[in-house]
């Protein structure tokens, strides 16, 4: 059994077409190849021009959302997807799928493509009710968080491998939509108050940013994600990264950046020993030293060096591995040396001409006494832009560590706040904030920004001020609540 926790909201009317077989096709607003998510139904609006007459919306609705929650059923993988951006592309699709050519405009909009989402559909082993996402309409399309996560898993699909690859070689081809004659499998039952997944306990991170751009998901994912394997809980071992990593216990050495690596967020759904990311054991001879598939593939090599330069074969041997065990899955992966000493300019070049990022043990370090200290500060999908952009080799070691400066001063910033308004006799309001703040700390700060940072504090998930509303946000006074651990050394 695994679990899921991002969905992406669709129509309620084109998911009860998904869970009825009578289409495979979906339009998000992003690449999803290899993704798997939960099916998040939106209350439809009346949109009666944009689907083709045959399809009768008066029929009885398997998914029935409501103002304040959403019954979701179903999960789904995209085994393919396309770009569709050309006036004969859209005149074909239209007659292979549900939409008339006017929906299919109104998907497009201003947008140069359309992305067309081959899915494989499944039922949940039970229906779970969950509470609505604000501004959901909004979101149609697009990645957002679910929290607790929803158990899943594939005893339960829609159509049979046959009835799939039919209808995925039809939509291929263009062919008219057929609705395929399905039996419907038994509706499960109704969920119990234990079905949903526990929440994360509370030194973990919250889910994953709710939005997530096209470009932040242009790799794919192999398969369903299971649960990580067990996340370290001890402290004192994630701290010796960047002592073992600067000796000669090379073993040692991978074995932590696994288990820094999970601490992270990241996970390994495949049961590849020699593609892993199993802290209690290593790549060994012919393996790679990690590999992760979630929240976007990754792989990589350790090398803990004393005091010797790290040559050209450490680079060489992960283009070498990578290729062999990886086969295709290879080139979608972010590539990662994790070494302490220099690298020859054989090796840089080799990096650099591979899109190999380098970084050091103790950045990988100080990631992780961040996320220890401060667990929703780590944001996978902002570190995945600077890993696949340029430059390359040992430059991005630099990038990190900047990454890791402005979320340390973010910080920072918020608990010399707390601090200001604890000291005031009365609740201050933000104009005499901005100017206390600038008279201490010497530092100009946004007038709107610093409105927005306080609402932050004194939202109910925070809780270190509280706010008292003014007719205008200016007029907002905030007082003290609850004390700030202050920024610890990274």
């Amino acid at each position: 059994m695994n679990t899921l926790s991002l969905s992406i909201p669709f129509s309620g009317f084109e998911i009860d077409l998904l869970l009825r077989g009578v289409i495979i096709a979906a339009l998000p607003k992003l690449y999803l190849k290899g993704k798997s998510f939960l099916l998040y139904p939106l209350n439809d609006q009346d949109l009666t021009s944009h689907y083709h007459p045959q399809f009768n919306r008066d029929s009885d609705p398997q998914t029935t959302p409501n103002d304040q929650s959403v019954i979701i059923k179903s999960w789904a993988r995209c085994e393919l997807c396309e770009r569709v951006q050309s006036v004969q592309d859209l005149e074909r699709l239209t007659q292979s799928t549900i939409w008339t050519n006017q929906g299919l405009k109104r998907h497009l909009g201003a947008n140069p493509h359309l992305f067309l989402a081959y899915l494989r559909v499944y039922r949940l082993p039970q229906p779970m009710t969950v509470n609505r996402i604000e501004n959901d309409q909004d979101k149609a399309g697009k990645f957002i968080g679910l929290n607790p996560a929803i158990a899943i898993d594939g005893s339960q699909p829609v159509l049979t491998e046959d009835q799939f690859d039919a209808a995925l070689h039809a939509l291929k081809e263009r062919q008219p939509i057929i609705t395929l004659e399905i039996t419907p499998l038994p509706e499960p039952e109704r969920p119990k108050p234990d079905a949903i997944a526990p929440p994360e306990p509370e030194h973990e991170a919250p889910p994953i940013q709710p939005e997530i751009t096209p470009d932040a998901l242009r790799s794919p994912e192999p398969e369903t994600v299971s649960k990580p394997a067990t996340v370290p809980q001890t402290s004192y071992e994630l701290t010796q990264i960047a002592e073992v990593g600067n000796s000669s216990h090379g073993h040692e050495f991978e074995r932590l950046i696994r288990k820094g690596l999970l601490f992270l967020g990241f996970q390994n759904s495949e049961e590849n020993p020699k593609a892993s990311l199993n802290p209690d054991s290593t790549g060994g001879a012919g393996g790679l030293d990690f590999y992760a598939n979630y929240p976007y593939p990754i792989v990589g090599e350790c090398k803990a060096t004393k005091t010797e330069k790290v040559p050209d074969g450490t680079p060489a041997q992960l283009v070498k591995l990578g290729h062999k065990i990886l086969k295709a899955h290879y080139q979608d992966c972010i590539k990662i040396v994790v070494a302490a000493g220099e690298l020859t300019s054989a090796a840089n070049e080799t990096a650099s001409g591979n899109q190999i990022n380098v970084l050091r043990p103790e950045t990988i370090q100080r990631l992780v006494c961040l996320k220890q200290n401060y667990p929703g500060s780590v944001n996978l999908f902002e570190l995945k832009h600077i890993l696949e952009s340029e430059p390359f080799s040992e430059a991005v070691d630099a990038q990190v560590n900047h990454y890791i400066d402005a979320i340390a001063g973010a910080i920072q910033t918020r608990s010399n706040l707390i601090g200001l308004v604890k000291e005031q006799p009365q609740p201050p309001d933000v104009t005499l904030l901005q100017g206390i703040y600038i008279g201490r700390y010497s530092s100009s700060v946004d007038l709107q920004e610093l409105h927005q940072i306080l609402v932050e504090l004194a939202s109910p998930l925070t809780g270190y001020l509280g706010r008292r509303k003014g007719e205008q946000w200016k007029e907002d006074r905030f007082y003290f609540v609850r004390e700030f651990d202050q920024l610890l050394h990274l």
